[in-house]
């Protein structure tokens, strides 16, 4: 979009990006990589003989946050359910990228570590099962996705849109093996999401995990300038999001796709002005 600076930024619901943008600048979750040593703004429900703890052991992957010292670690008490569990709320917000990473727990076990965000009346909205129903494995939404290793750290990273019912994403672990998911939001959060939450699914005994880098983003296109003075539209890759554009805001006038490589597209100098929009 040309002269872009007087325009609104655009999430998934809105129009057009005005200014470039960082990851954390649009980041919703706060401490979301353990680094300031402290646990708030989290919220830690415990149960006697659980604990929240943070430790000096880092995940290795720093796509969303920086190399960092710490990460977080759960020990279950092993005879009630939902607890130990750690939430954070954010603003609320239709649409979200999200993110975490976890090193899988020691030893395989039939009782899961939950990781899920949360919407409407603090409803979760879509959910990770940490060790699965096979005690080995990593499950969106009750679907296993991929096999998990003792001791391996994995990065979970994806989007989600309330309002379109639409969650996709990826996981990947250290070793470059990568796994994708989709689905929607089964238990009827229909309007936004508002929160995230690690906890304790069943009163069976889970061994120790340990979990890094969460993150709740915003999701925003961005316009920024390269050396030859034309504006390079960006946008999160990898997750299946079409750039659309038109001329004009009248009304009537249609959104045309643009056939362009996932995350990027540069717009000429001397191409006319457009507007610019994500769709899923």
């Amino acid at each position: 979009m040309r002269n872009p600076a007087s325009q609104p930024a655009w999430i998934l619901s809105g129009i057009v990006a005005a200014m470039p943008w960082s990851i954390l600048g649009q980041e919703l979750t706060e401490n979301g990589n353990f680094e300031i040593q402290r646990l708030p703004p989290w919220a830690v429900v415990a149960a006697p003989g659980a604990s929240v703890t943070l430790v000096p052991e880092n995940s290795p992957f720093t796509g969303l946050y920086g190399a960092g010292n710490s990460s977080v670690r759960v020990h279950d008490e092993d005879f009630e359910a939902s607890a130990p569990a750690v939430r954070q709320r954010f603003a609320a917000t239709e649409s979200i990228l999200f993110g975490f990473d976890f090193q899988a727990p020691a030893q395989s076990s039939l009782s899961s570590w939950y990781v899920a965000w949360e919407g409407d009346d603090n409803t979760t909205a879509f959910f990770f099962a940490i060790g699965g129903a096979d005690g080995s494995s990593l499950d969106f939404n009750q679907s296993k996705i991929a096999e998990i290793t003792p001791h391996e750290w994995y990065h979970v990273e994806g989007s989600a849109g309330a309002r379109g019912q639409k969650v996709e994403g990826f996981v990947t672990d250290t070793r470059g093996n990568r796994a994708s998911f989709s689905g929607g939001f089964p238990f009827g959060v229909k309007n936004d999401l508002s929160a995230v939450v690690v906890s304790d699914g069943d009163a069976g005994p889970n061994e120790d995990i340990l979990l890094d880098n969460f993150s709740s983003r915003l999701v925003r296109l961005s316009i920024s300038r390269n050396a030859q003075g034309d504006e390079v539209v960006a946008w999160p890759s990898g997750l299946h999001f079409a750039l659309e554009a038109k001329a004009s805001l009248n009304p009537g006038t249609a959104w045309t796709p643009i056939a362009t490589p996932d995350g990027s597209y540069t717009n000429k100098v001397s191409d006319p002005m457009q507007f610019y929009r994500l769709v899923q």
